[in-house]
């Protein structure tokens, strides 16, 4: 089956977190399994200038946005000639990035951004000739999927991630559009049961479930060994993944026992007052406290979990979270809040930790009883690895929509 597929994605790299990080292992995967795909990302994480660039032979109108980026994805060990897969342009992704507000992000569109994006993405689309669009979240990328592919004649797929469902059904205004997307989709899926479970519960529609597909790597860096042990975090820290916990916890265990904590990623812009606050409320124990920033080389990332002698999730609320996959694949023990689709990754005391969330308080305890016990989280973080091996290959994850393609397109002739 030979699919054209226009991917579109509340975001991309280098914008931060999981949604950015699984689109691009998606889209890298898929182009790897013959599929041609352009993407489009309303992230608008570049600098605010108006490039198009001239070697694309194409024209718009800059003025529809603040600023517009085409860029040529190059997906990691693939990269050929386009003479290679066969077709003009197959050897590249192209990457259409564009800002609407200069500060504003995606999750905030107004009416007349919603607008402007769904007539660039149409105008693409009638260019590109695509025969799905699969929506990397379900708004607004989903919607305006949903509206375009019932405008064009193309099937659907929408795939529900996380926030999405976690938090738009109570943002106002949201509900309707998240109903209607859900509704139109020709095919809706979800990272987790528990995403399907409620998408089922609440909007009577069953959705598939496809989940993220990490790759483990054969052989692991050896540890450096800590003169004092090191918990982790991964992502980017914020309110929903209980950043105020996270720092309280590392004061609470402090009191006991000496330990750095290491922020492997950024804070959330809108909850950097509170992690700053807390910095200078706590001047000496921040002296053991490490924020990396954002960091684009997995390799980096992977060393520095790999450093860790426990990594943390605390979320109030998640999908199926990429850095916990990672950490358990990178053979670092983990102990996370069972929110989520998280319980259907970790069993207690079998592959990790897990703490119930309105019983958050005792995650002191439970880091201070796992760090008595070195040896023990080692031997569970091994039968982690092993278990994502098993369960969660990459390919996997691509077989997953390949095989929604294919029942898409023998459902009809499109174009």
């Amino acid at each position: 089956m030979c699919s054209r597929v226009l991917f579109v994605t509340e975001r991309f790299p280098p914008a931060p977190g999981g949604v950015a990080a699984s689109a691009a292992r998606i889209i890298e995967n898929l182009w790897k399994s013959g599929v041609e795909l352009e993407v489009h990302t309303m992230d608008g994480v570049v600098s605010p200038e108006r490039l198009v660039p001239n070697s694309t032979g194409d024209q718009y109108d800059l003025d529809t946005f603040d600023y517009l980026a085409v860029e040529e994805f190059h997906p990691e060990e693939t990269r050929r000639s386009p003479g290679d897969r066969g077709g003009e342009g197959a050897g590249v992704v192209r990457i259409f990035r564009y800002g609407l507000g200069a500060k504003k992000t995606v999750s905030v569109l107004s009416d007349d951004e919603d607008y402007r994006a769904y007539h660039f993405i149409r105008d693409r689309a009638r260019r590109f000739r695509p025969r799905i669009i699969h929506a990397h979240f379900l708004d607004p990328g989903g919607y305006l999927a949903v509206l375009l592919g019932r405008d064009l004649g193309i099937p659907v797929l929408v795939v529900a991630r996380g926030n999405d469902i976690d938090r738009y059904p109570f943002l106002p205004g949201r509900l309707e559009r998240l109903r209607l997307t859900i509704e139109r989709a020709d095919v809706v899926a979800a990272v987790s049961r528990d995403l399907a479970g409620r998408i089922e519960a609440w909007f009577g529609r069953k959705a598939e479930v496809v989940p993220n597909g990490i790759e483990v790597p054969r052989r692991l860096p050896r540890r450096r060994r800590n003169v004092i042990p090191t918990i982790g975090f991964l992502g980017e820290a914020r309110y929903k993944k209980g950043i105020d916990r996270l720092l309280e916890t590392f004061a609470e265990v402090n009191r006991v026992r000496p330990c750095r904590l290491m922020i492997i990623g950024e804070v959330r812009k809108a909850d950097r007052g509170y992690f700053e606050r807390f910095v200078g409320r706590n001047a000496a124990l921040c002296r053991n406290l490490v924020k990396t920033g954002m960091i684009s080389d997995k390799e980096r990332i992977k060393e520095y979990v790999r450093n860790c002698d426990l990594m943390i999730f605390p979320s109030r609320s998640d999908g199926l979270p990429n850095a916990v996959l990672e950490s358990m694949a990178w053979g670092v023990p983990v102990l996370a809040t069972a929110v989520g689709g998280i319980p259907e990754v970790i069993e207690e005391g079998e592959t990790g930790f897990l703490i119930t969330p309105e019983r958050w308080e005792v995650l002191p305890k439970r880091i201070l009883e796992i760090l008595a016990k070195p040896a023990e989280a080692r031997k569970i973080a091994l039968r982690a690895r092993e278990s994502i091996r098993r369960r969660f290959p990459p390919e996997e994850e691509v077989n997953g929509y390949r095989k929604i393609y294919a029942r898409l397109l023998a459902r009809d002739s499109y174009f």
